[in-house]
């Protein structure tokens, strides 16, 4: 498992990558609370406190430090992994990104995604 700085404390993607994976509102296009900026904004509020015990004991600035981070962590994972997919799909190509099995759940969205830009 990796385990990434997150003020002060580590993030261990793999749980992240499941916890995240609990909120189909963060990642799934099509579910109607992904729409939803409060819905959304409280999904994210639920994966920061599952995985800070003292999450609720940290100042409001540092809540929000710690969301921003997990938001912009996770648009990273989700991105590299969307890559990674249009890469292997290529003939020869055979390696697979570090997280690509923890987030294959993101397969129908990101299939659904490019059926509609192309």
């Amino acid at each position: 498992r990796t385990f990434m700085p997150v003020a002060m404390d580590f993030l261990d993607v793999e749980a992240f990558i499941e916890e995240v994976k609990k909120h189909p509102g963060i990642w799934d296009v099509t579910c109607q609370d992904y729409h939803n900026k409060h819905k959304k904004r409280s999904a994210w509020l639920e994966v920061c406190e599952s995985l800070n015990e003292d999450f609720h004991q940290k100042t409001e600035l540092e809540q929000e430090a710690i969301s921003e981070s997990y938001m912009k962590r996770w648009k990273g994972l989700r991105d590299t992994y969307i890559k990674s997919e249009r890469k292997n799909s290529s003939p020869g190509r055979t390696r697979r990104y570090i997280y690509a099995r923890q987030l294959d759940f993101l397969f129908k969205t990101t299939e659904s995604a490019h059926s509609v830009k192309s």
